[in-house]
C-alpha cells in the first residue's frame, strides 16, 4: 500500500533530491525545503525560510493566481537571482502545498547561445549575398550550410530553397567523381578548375573554381567552393585585345601636345652601353628577347627601343602584361576558341611583348611552349592547325636563375625566349647615370608643363647621386615628379624638396673605401668577416633612412635575417622605421 504524504519524513528525503523542493501550508506559510532551494539563496539557510510566505521566496504573478484559484500550474518561468527555473505548483491536498523547482539556467544560457548562433548565420548569409564570388560550404554529412546568392546566380537556383538540404538531394547528378567539391570533402584535396558555361537563362560565364576541405584546427569540418565570375574581366581583355588589333591596323591619331620622345640611348654606364649595342642587333633581327632586371630599373624603356621598330614595319604587334591576367583568360587570349582568334593567331608574321613572363603558369607554358618548338598553332576548333612565326620580347623582374630554380619559368621555355638576353643593371650600379635621367625627367616636365624650365641645385644631385634608389630609375622620376610639384615660384630642385626619407648623412656601402689594413690583424678571419659585415649593414641601414624592409631589399636579404644580424652585431636603429 502506498504511503501518504504525512507518513513520510520529508526532512530525511529532501537531501536526496536533485530537485528544488518548497512544502507549505494552505496559507502560503513554509514548513519545509531541501538543500536544492538553499543553493539559489546562499545567504540563507533552513532554519530562516521556514515560517515565512512563499511570496517571500518566489516573486510571481502566478504564484498569487495559484493561491487564489487553488489549481496547479505547471511549467512556470520564474527567476531567482541569476538563475532560470521551471517550477511546477500544486496543492497535495487540503492543506499541503508543494512547489518543485527545476534549474534550466545552463539549457537557457545554451539556447541564448544558440539564438545568437543563429542570428551569426543568418549575418554571415547576409554578408555572403553580397560578394561577387559564389560561395558555397558543406559539413562533413553534405548539408549545406551556406549558399549565397552569386553562387544561385550561376546554378540558377534559388539559396534559400539550397541552404540546409543536403547536397545530392539538391544536385541530383552530383558524385564525388565527377563534382569537385565533394570529391574535396571525400578525397581531402584542393581543386581547382575554370570553366564556361551557359546558364538557364543563356547568360555565359566563365568562371574559375576552387573547391578544397575546410579544417578546423587538424579536423575537417567540411569543404569549401568558391567560384569567381570572370565573364567581365574576360569582355574587357577580349574588347581591349581588338581594339589593339583594329589599332594596328589603322593610322594613329595625333595629340595636339607636345610629346617628348623616348630617352636618347645615352649612358656613362659600361654596361648600359653594351645594352644600346644589343639593342641595335636586336632591333633589325627577328630573334627572341629577354630582358630581365630589378622592378623599375627600365626594362620597358629598353624594350620600348626594340618595338618601336618592329611598329613602323606595319606588321601586328601585342603588348601583353601576363601577370595583370587570370591563367584562364591569359590562355584564352593566346590561344582564342570556336569563337575567337587568339594572340597567337592574330600576331602571326608580328611581335608579342610578354610582361612578367615568369607569371604565367607552368601548364599554361608547357601548352606554349609546343606551339613555339613546332611553331603551329591548333586553332580554336581543335581541329585545324596553321603555322605560325612570332617573335617574343619577353620582360621578367626575377633573376632567370632564380626563376628556373623556383619553377617560375620552365627550362626550355627560356632557351627559346632568350635567343638575345639582356639584364638592365639596377640604378645602383650606374650612378653616373643619375644626372642624364635627371635631365631627361626636368624637360619631360618642361614639355608638360611648357613654360617652366626646371633645374637642380648641386647639393640636391650630391645627395641624390648618394643615395641608394631601391625603386631604381622609376622611384628617380617620381622624386623629381614630387619636388617639382612643390616648388612655389622657384624653379630650382633644393635639399628641401627632396622626401624626407633622402638624407644628407647617407651614404652608400659601394661607395665606403674600405684600406686592406683597416681591421686590426690580432683579429681571426671570422672576426675580420663578421667586422666587415657589420660596416657594411651600418652602412646600407643609413643609406636606406633605417628603414629595414628597403635596406634588407638592397642587400638582397630578407627582412628577418636583417634583424637577426642588427641584433647580432648590436647596432642601433637612430632614424626611420624598424
Amino acid at each position: 500500500m502506498k504511503q501518504s504524504l504525512k507518513n513520510i519524513d520529508f526532512e530525511k528525503i529532501a537531501p536526496f533530491l536533485f530537485e528544488g523542493v518548497i512544502i507549505a501550508d494552505k496559507e502560503g506559510l513554509i514548513t519545509g525545503v531541501n538543500k536544492a532551494v538553499i543553493d539559489y539563496f546562499p545567504k540563507l539557510t533552513i532554519s530562516d525560510l521556514i515560517g515565512k510566505p512563499l511570496c517571500f521566496l518566489i516573486h510571481s504573478k502566478d504564484l498569487e493566481l495559484f493561491m487564489l484559484n487553488k489549481q496547479d500550474m505547471r511549467n512556470i518561468n520564474i527567476s531567482i537571482g541569476l538563475n532560470q527555473l521551471l517550477a511546477n505548483f500544486r496543492y497535495i491536498n487540503k492543506d499541503n502545498i508543494l512547489i518543485a523547482f527545476k534549474n534550466i539556467t545552463s539549457l537557457q544560457n545554451t539556447l541564448n547561445d544558440l539564438n545568437e548562433a543563429n542570428n551569426q548565420i543568418r549575418l554571415f548569409h547576409s554578408i555572403l549575398d553580397k560578394v561577387e564570388e559564389g560561395v558555397c560550404f558543406i559539413d562533413n554529412n553534405q548539408k549545406v550550410i551556406f549558399y549565397n546568392k552569386k553562387m544561385g546566380e550561376l546554378d540558377s537556383r534559388e539559396p534559400s530553397g539550397v541552404r540546409e538540404e543536403l547536397y545530392g538531394s539538391v544536385f541530383q547528378k552530383a558524385n564525388f567523381k565527377v563534382d569537385p567539391l565533394l570529391n574535396s570533402l571525400v578525397k581531402e584535396r584542393k581543386i581547382i578548375q575554370n570553366e564556361s558555361f551557359f546558364s538557364n537563362s543563356g547568360k555565359k560565364y566563365t568562371v574559375n573554381k576552387t573547391s578544397e576541405p575546410l579544417l578546423l584546427g587538424n579536423k575537417k569540418i567540411g569543404a569549401l567552393s568558391i567560384v569567381r565570375d570572370l565573364s567581365k574581366t574576360e569582355t574587357i581583355i577580349s574588347d581591349m585585345v581588338q581594339m589593339k588589333f583594329e589599332g594596328n591596323n589603322t593610322l594613329a591619331i595625333k595629340e595636339e601636345k607636345k610629346i617628348l620622345s623616348a630617352p636618347s640611348l645615352t649612358s656613362k654606364n659600361k654596361t648600359m652601353l653594351k645594352i644600346f649595342n644589343d639593342i641595335e642587333s636586336a632591333s633589325s633581327s627577328t630573334t627572341n628577347v629577354l630582358i630581365y632586371g630589378e622592378k623599375g630599373v627600365g626594362k620597358n624603356f629598353v624594350s620600348s627601343h626594340i618595338t618601336n621598330k618592329v611598329i613602323t614595319k606595319n606588321t601586328p604587334f601585342f603588348n601583353l602584361n601576363c601577370g595583370a591576367i587570370p591563367s584562364n583568360l591569359l590562355e584564352k587570349t593566346l590561344f582564342g576558341d570556336s569563337n575567337s582568334k587568339g594572340l597567337l593567331e592574330l600576331a602571326n608574321g608580328g611581335t608579342i611583348l610578354l610582361d612578367e613572363v615568369n607569371t604565367i603558369d607552368v601548364s599554361l607554358q608547357e601548352k606554349l611552349l609546343r606551339v613555339l618548338r613546332d611553331n603551329k598553332l591548333t586553332l580554336g576548333n581543335g581541329i585545324s592547325e596553321v603555322p605560325i612565326q612570332i617573335r617574343f620580347i619577353s620582360l621578367m623582374n626575377e633573376k632567370p636563375e632564380v626563376a628556373l630554380k623556383n619553377n617560375h619559368l620552365l627550362e626550355e621555355m627560356f632557351y627559346i625566349l632568350a635567343g638575345v638576353s639582356m639584364r638592365v643593371p639596377s640604378l645602383r650600379e650606374r650612378k653616373e647615370d643619375i644626372p642624364l635621367l635627371i635631365e631627361y625627367f626636368l624637360k619631360k616636365q618642361f614639355m608638360l608643363n611648357e613654360n617652366f624650365s626646371y633645374n637642380i641645385s648641386e647639393e640636391a644631385l650630391e645627395i641624390l647621386l648618394k643615395y641608394n634608389f631601391p625603386g631604381n630609375v622609376r622611384q628617380l622620376e617620381y622624386i623629381i615628379e614630387g619636388a617639382i610639384a612643390l616648388l612655389d615660384n622657384s624653379t630650382v630642385i633644393s635639399t628641401d624638396h627632396l622626401p624626407s626619407y633622402i638624407s644628407k648623412e647617407q651614404v652608400t656601402y659601394n661607395e665606403v673605401d674600405f684600406p686592406r689594413d683597416y681591421l686590426p690583424s690580432s683579429l681571426s678571419l671570422t672576426e675580420q668577416v663578421e667586422a666587415f659585415e657589420k660596416e657594411i649593414i651600418a652602412n646600407t641601414l643609413a643609406s636606406a633612412n633605417f628603414n629595414i624592409t628597403n635596406a634588407a631589399e638592397m642587400l638582397g636579404i630578407t627582412r628577418q635575417s636583417l634583424n637577426y644580424k642588427i641584433k647580432k652585431y648590436e647596432i642601433t636603429i637612430t632614424r626611420g622605421e624598424s
